[in-house]
């Protein structure tokens, strides 16, 4: 089912708003959309339903949303790199279609619960990892973190757990533990303890801004923008180390996060190095089409091919 942002079961009272002091927000809100020579109520109705719904999650949601994301969300809905397009993701794990590969190699394709992997026998890793998480009015019971990590007998490389140990490298989630479970349970949860999901990361990266990022799409971006779509997977150099029976160790990480508005469609692209060296977010910060280069991979192929080319080339000013 496709976002509706402006969906709320119950409306936030003027009173309340000011008695909580966000009169000043509200203003300041006002003040920048009409800056930008946009008045919000002569916009159309979609972007109206944005606004609304951003100022009710801002005032009575679940998670904290500061002022400044307030403030840059609301800016992005008139000032945003959307792409327009009539396509929608629905209930799809994976936003546009399963990623297709530029060269002969066939990925296995494993369904999970809550996502999808191409699996790359040859590099022993997952090549692509999708998932939506989604904002649930109540979290989704979570158990204890599952202790060991299982090998996946879907596939022929059969990677173990024991193949990481003293290798130097985590065992890097690439869809994540916590967000799965949060949105979507206990058997979903353990589904990330399977090797296919699994990829050798530096500690430094693991708990590092890769967290911060798993963090922030399964807290803030749900919560402000309801529903988000995740693209991750490895980026290898030409020649690589291994480790275990020939576990491939990548030379970074990508990851796409989109966000279907109403009218459109908007990326996040992010590629990281495998030591964790970026300064910040933004810092990793790239185009699909610079992703799609380094890893071979063809994205989003159920999308019009004028709505890829616009949607991939774009390098997003900030992060949401």
């Amino acid at each position: 089912m496709a976002k509706k942002r402006s969906s709320t079961k119950k409306k936030a009272s003027s009173g309340s708003f000011f008695t909580r002091g966000k009169c000043a927000v509200f203003a300041v809100l006002l003040a920048l959309v009409g800056g930008g020579g946009v008045g919000v109520w002569l916009t159309p109705p979609s972007r109206r339903q944005e606004v609304r719904y951003l100022l009710y999650q801002y005032q009575h949601g679940d998670e904290p949303i500061t002022t400044g994301e307030l403030l840059s969300d609301v800016w992005e809905l008139f000032d945003a790199n959307v792409v327009k397009t009539d396509y929608r993701g629905k209930d799809a794990m994976v936003y546009g279609g399963d990623p297709k590969t530029r060269s002969s190699q066939t990925l296995r394709i494993l369904t999970n619960n809550a996502y999808r992997v191409g699996y790359d026998e040859i590099m022993r890793n997952p090549a692509w990892v999708a998932y939506k998480l989604r904002r649930v009015v109540k979290d989704a019971p979570m158990g204890e973190r599952p202790e060991s990590f299982e090998t996946d007998l879907r596939t022929i490389a059969q990677v173990a757990s024991s193949d990481y140990t003293g290798s130097g490298y985590d065992r890097g989630h690439m869809a994540p533990n916590w967000g799965i479970a949060h949105c979507y349970g206990l058997d979903a949860q353990r589904q990330t303890f399977l090797m296919s999901n699994i990829v050798p990361q530096r500690h430094r990266l693991n708990d590092g801004l890769w967290k911060q990022l798993e963090q922030r799409e399964a807290t803030s971006y749900v919560a402000r923008f309801h529903e988000v779509w995740v693209l991750c997977g490895p980026v290898y150099h030409a020649e690589h180390q291994v480790i275990g029976n020939g576990t491939a160790i990548p030379a970074g990480f990508f990851k796409i996060i989109v966000d279907e508005m109403e009218d459109g469609v908007r990326a996040l692209a992010f590629r990281f190095n495998q030591e964790g060296d970026e300064e910040d977010l933004e810092a990793a910060l790239t185009t699909i089409d610079d992703i799609e280069e380094a890893t071979s991979l063809d994205f989003f192929p159920e999308l019009e091919d004028n709505v890829q080319k616009a949607l991939e080339s774009t390098k997003a000013r900030s992060i949401w």
